[in-house]
């Protein structure tokens, strides 16, 4: 009757210079390696994603948005964006957000060593808690920072409605 493997370190497996003797690994040895593996194959797909424009699922650019009575304030991190490649659209309550921002350097030059910048194009679509005034919206972009005030539609908020029994 056969033994029944329970754990890896009761994997036979081959020694180096072990003279043809069985090695015996065990989980000591095994899981950090294992894990070691892991963590490279995953920075390599990172940094090779990272390098055509995607990267973690943290979306870009970052958003701020503060709402007082009258308005909500949009801030738009868009650093070394040309605010002539970005268009802001607000449709009832959705505002949307596009624009793109091009790379200074081109791997096929030669020119690429390291690359941390997101380059690339972006959208972002974000739903307003009520409807606002699409023809007095102001934007603004200075210091790499896109600004965005929306005007609230009086009257137009969230309505509560009370439950009668």
């Amino acid at each position: 009757m056969k033994k029944l493997i329970r754990r890896a370190s009761e994997i036979p497996v081959l020694g180096k210079n072990s003279g043809g003797l069985l090695k015996r690994l065990t989980s000591e040895t095994l899981l950090p390696r294992f894990r070691r593996e892991i963590d490279d194959a995953l920075d390599r797909m990172w940094r090779k994603l990272s390098s055509h424009g995607f990267g973690p699922s943290r979306p870009w650019p970052a958003v701020d948005i503060g709402e007082d009575g009258e308005a909500f304030h949009v801030h738009v991190d868009a650093p070394g964006v040309d605010p002539k490649n970005m268009e802001v659209e607000i449709s009832g309550n959705m505002l949307t957000i596009r624009g793109s921002r091009q790379s200074e350097f081109s791997e096929k030059k030669g020119g690429l060593q390291r690359r941390e910048r997101v380059a690339g194009s972006f959208y972002r679509s974000i739903g307003l808690p009520t409807y606002v005034d699409a023809s007095k919206v102001q934007a603004r972009y200075n210091d790499g920072v896109l600004s965005i005030q929306i005007p609230k539609l009086p009257g137009k908020g969230p309505k509560r409605i009370a439950i009668t029994t």
